[in-house]
């Protein structure tokens, strides 16, 4: 029983992390939205946001004019596939806006769109 207190102190004197993702040093923010875990980690290059902790990164911007070479630049050619219209005569609809990302980088490569979110 003894054992068991001194073991049971001890893991409550050296176990405690703040942090639900005790294996990252350097995030940027974590916390609880309404829906679900975020983390935001940022470095030189750009900024990630992820909402589950192992399950991949749902958001990265790139902080100088590049696009990031992942499957979220997929999604950059969908302005193009319109033929008859130019991109600054364009109305944009993002449902799910989340961090912006996407909005961000449709100003940013094709000018000024009409972007409701």
């Amino acid at each position: 029983m003894i054992a068991s207190v001194l073991i049971f102190a001890f893991c409550c004197g050296t176990g405690y992390s703040d942090s639900f993702a005790f294996w990252e040093n350097n995030l940027t923010y974590e916390g609880e939205s309404v829906y679900n875990y975020l983390q935001v980690y940022e470095n030189d290059e750009r900024v990630a946001l992820s909402t589950n902790v192992l399950f991949g990164v749902q958001s990265v911007y790139m902080k100088q004019d590049e696009l990031t070479g992942m499957y979220y630049d997929y999604a950059m050619a969908a302005p193009l596939m319109l033929k008859d219209k130019p991109t600054d005569q364009m109305d944009v609809l993002i449902l799910g806006m989340g961090t912006g990302t996407y909005a961000t980088q449709c100003r940013k490569y094709f000018g000024d769109m009409n972007i409701e979110a």
